[in-house]
């Protein structure tokens, strides 16, 4: 309960990180001459982009996000992880 509110605020900026991460991705493998200076980062964001992601299963799997964030502090871990990935 002590990082309830710090994880779900977390969770709200790793949305926004995603979704730049998925677009700077998207745009550095398009092959448009004014889109080159995203080429080099595309992979690299990609990649970050997948780490920062819960395992898909769990997000397929009805229920799985609650009972491992309440019985297995899952939120809690992914924060941590998140945490470390982004500031390294």
């Amino acid at each position: 309960m002590r990082y309830h509110e710090r994880v779900d605020e977390w969770d709200l900026s790793m949305n926004a990180l995603q979704m730049v991460l998925r677009v700077s991705s998207i745009l550095g493998a398009s092959k448009d001459a004014l889109l080159l200076p995203f080429a080099g980062a595309g992979a690299a964001a990609g990649k970050l982009n997948r780490q920062l992601s819960r395992a898909p299963m769990v997000e397929m799997t009805p229920g799985a996000r609650t009972y491992l964030d309440w019985f297995m502090l899952d939120n809690v871990n992914h924060y941590f992880k998140g945490v470390r990935l982004v500031h390294g």
